[in-house]
Protein backbone atom coordinates (compact mmCIF):
# COMPACT_ATOMS: atom_id res chain seq x y z
CA UNK A 1 0.00 0.00 0.00
CA UNK A 2 1.76 3.39 -1.18
CA UNK A 3 1.28 6.09 1.75
CA UNK A 4 2.66 9.14 -0.59
CA UNK A 5 -0.22 11.20 -0.22
CA UNK A 6 -0.17 11.62 3.19
CA UNK A 7 1.34 13.92 5.02
CA UNK A 8 4.74 12.01 7.06
CA UNK A 9 5.89 12.95 10.04
CA UNK A 10 8.46 12.01 12.15
CA UNK A 11 9.11 11.88 15.92
CA UNK A 12 12.71 12.37 17.36
CA UNK A 13 12.72 10.78 20.99
CA UNK A 14 15.06 13.37 22.70
CA UNK A 15 14.00 14.29 26.20
CA UNK A 16 16.12 17.42 26.89
CA UNK A 17 18.14 16.29 23.85
CA UNK A 18 19.95 13.24 24.99
CA UNK A 19 21.21 10.98 22.89
CA UNK A 20 21.13 7.25 23.77
CA UNK A 21 24.52 5.18 24.27
CA UNK A 22 24.51 2.28 21.98
CA UNK A 23 27.47 0.66 24.30
CA UNK A 24 25.12 -0.21 26.63
CA UNK A 25 22.29 -2.78 26.40
CA UNK A 26 19.09 -3.98 27.30
CA UNK A 27 18.36 -0.35 29.05
CA UNK A 28 14.80 0.66 27.43
CA UNK A 29 15.38 4.05 28.20
CA UNK A 30 13.44 5.31 25.08
CA UNK A 31 9.93 4.95 25.18
CA UNK A 32 7.51 7.05 22.54
CA UNK A 33 4.02 7.14 23.85
CA UNK A 34 1.25 6.58 21.41
CA UNK A 35 -2.24 9.02 21.94
CA UNK A 36 -3.09 9.16 18.31
CA UNK A 37 -3.89 5.80 15.67
CA UNK A 38 -1.09 5.99 13.51
CA UNK A 39 0.86 3.46 10.66
CA UNK A 40 4.64 3.08 11.13
CA UNK A 41 6.69 3.36 8.09
CA UNK A 42 10.11 3.53 9.29
CA UNK A 43 12.11 3.45 12.37
CA UNK A 44 15.62 4.66 12.69
CA UNK A 45 18.58 6.08 14.59
CA UNK A 46 20.43 9.61 13.85
CA UNK A 47 24.02 8.85 14.91
CA UNK A 48 25.42 11.52 17.25
CA UNK A 49 28.68 10.09 18.30
CA UNK A 50 30.78 7.77 15.56
CA UNK A 51 30.16 3.90 16.35
CA UNK A 52 32.77 1.60 17.49
CA UNK A 53 31.49 -1.59 16.79
CA UNK A 54 27.93 -2.64 15.59
CA UNK A 55 24.99 -1.83 17.41
CA UNK A 56 21.60 -3.74 17.25
CA UNK A 57 18.79 -1.54 18.16
CA UNK A 58 14.87 -3.01 18.30
CA UNK A 59 11.97 -0.91 18.26
CA UNK A 60 9.21 -3.24 20.54
CA UNK A 61 5.60 -2.54 20.58
CA UNK A 62 3.87 -2.35 24.38
CA UNK A 63 0.21 -2.82 23.40
CA UNK A 64 -0.03 -2.09 27.36
CA UNK A 65 1.39 1.40 28.44
CA UNK A 66 4.02 0.27 30.88
CA UNK A 67 3.81 -3.11 30.41
CA UNK A 68 5.87 -5.88 29.28
CA UNK A 69 2.45 -8.11 28.94
CA UNK A 70 2.15 -8.94 24.86
CA UNK A 71 5.26 -7.10 23.95
CA UNK A 72 5.98 -7.87 20.24
CA UNK A 73 9.74 -7.96 19.97
CA UNK A 74 10.74 -5.96 16.51
CA UNK A 75 7.05 -4.48 16.00
CA UNK A 76 5.63 -7.14 14.85
CA UNK A 77 6.14 -11.20 14.37
CA UNK A 78 8.62 -11.14 11.34
CA UNK A 79 11.18 -8.70 13.46
CA UNK A 80 11.21 -5.89 10.83
CA UNK A 81 11.35 -3.33 13.28
CA UNK A 82 14.80 -3.96 14.31
CA UNK A 83 18.17 -2.51 12.60
CA UNK A 84 21.67 -2.79 12.96
CA UNK A 85 23.75 -0.11 12.96
CA UNK A 86 27.48 -0.37 11.30
CA UNK A 87 30.53 -0.34 12.66
CA UNK A 88 32.44 2.86 12.51
CA UNK A 89 29.01 4.94 11.13
CA UNK A 90 29.51 8.40 10.86
CA UNK A 91 27.88 11.43 13.00
CA UNK A 92 24.53 12.36 11.26
CA UNK A 93 24.16 9.52 9.26
CA UNK A 94 20.71 7.88 9.47
CA UNK A 95 20.58 4.47 9.89
CA UNK A 96 16.70 3.37 9.44
CA UNK A 97 14.65 0.36 7.85
CA UNK A 98 11.88 1.33 5.71
CA UNK A 99 8.36 -0.41 6.82
CA UNK A 100 6.50 0.82 3.21
CA UNK A 101 5.68 -2.56 2.38
CA UNK A 102 4.84 -4.26 5.72
CA UNK A 103 3.75 -0.68 7.82
CA UNK A 104 2.60 -1.51 11.45
CA UNK A 105 -0.38 -0.05 12.88
CA UNK A 106 -0.29 1.35 16.48
CA UNK A 107 -3.48 2.34 18.81
CA UNK A 108 -3.40 4.78 21.73
CA UNK A 109 -2.18 3.69 24.69
CA UNK A 110 0.49 1.39 22.83
CA UNK A 111 4.29 2.40 22.93
CA UNK A 112 7.45 2.08 21.42
CA UNK A 113 10.52 0.98 22.96
CA UNK A 114 13.82 1.86 21.69
CA UNK A 115 16.08 -0.82 23.01
CA UNK A 116 19.66 -1.52 22.24
CA UNK A 117 19.56 -5.55 22.49
CA UNK A 118 23.37 -5.69 20.79
CA UNK A 119 25.66 -3.04 22.38
CA UNK A 120 29.03 -1.52 20.14
CA UNK A 121 31.89 -0.42 22.32
CA UNK A 122 31.25 3.23 21.66
CA UNK A 123 28.61 4.97 19.83
CA UNK A 124 25.08 7.37 20.76
CA UNK A 125 22.20 8.35 18.47
CA UNK A 126 18.81 9.69 18.87
CA UNK A 127 16.20 7.36 17.70
CA UNK A 128 13.20 8.20 15.58
CA UNK A 129 9.85 6.70 13.98
CA UNK A 130 8.35 8.28 11.08
CA UNK A 131 4.49 7.81 10.89
CA UNK A 132 1.43 8.79 9.38
CA UNK A 133 -1.90 9.27 11.56
CA UNK A 134 -4.40 6.81 10.29
CA UNK A 135 -8.26 8.53 9.95
CA UNK A 136 -10.00 7.09 13.19
CA UNK A 137 -12.98 7.87 15.02
CA UNK A 138 -11.74 8.25 19.56
CA UNK A 139 -14.80 6.00 19.83
CA UNK A 140 -13.67 3.15 17.43
CA UNK A 141 -10.09 3.13 19.89
CA UNK A 142 -10.78 0.66 22.30
CA UNK A 143 -8.42 2.58 24.60
CA UNK A 144 -9.21 6.11 24.64
CA UNK A 145 -12.42 7.05 27.11
CA UNK A 146 -14.42 10.06 26.39
CA UNK A 147 -15.35 12.15 29.56
CA UNK A 148 -17.89 14.82 30.19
Amino acid sequence: MSHATHSRLIWIYDPDWTADDLAVANDAAFVFNIVLPITILRVGTLITTVMNGAATVAFDRRVLTDSDTGRVNGLDSSGNGVIIIPTTTAVGKLVHKDLASSPVDCNPGDQIIAEVTSAATSGAGRHFVEYIVRDETAANCSDMIATA
